[in-house]
């Protein structure tokens, strides 16, 4: 947890509702993303994206590909 990493796109196959909705809230390649906390059994995932903290399923957080963990800074 707490890992650092850059999104690198979100899947074609996520709903364009969903992927449109994603990139007004600024989940773009590029953006620097953590996961601050996971809950048990598949539960909602807490991300930090800049200032601001985003609770996505596990449906949403599967359809989010990052780049590796960003180190040292």
């Amino acid at each position: 947890m707490n890992g650092r990493a850059i999104i690198d796109s979100i899947s074609e196959n996520l709903d364009d509702k969903y992927r449109q909705r994603l990139r007004d809230l600024g989940v773009v390649a590029g953006e620097e993303i953590s996961c601050v906390r996971r809950t048990a059994l598949g539960g909602p995932r807490v991300y930090q994206l800049r200032h601001s903290l985003f609770s996505f399923d596990h449906e949403i957080s599967e359809n989010i590909f990052i780049k590796d963990d960003v180190r040292g800074s």
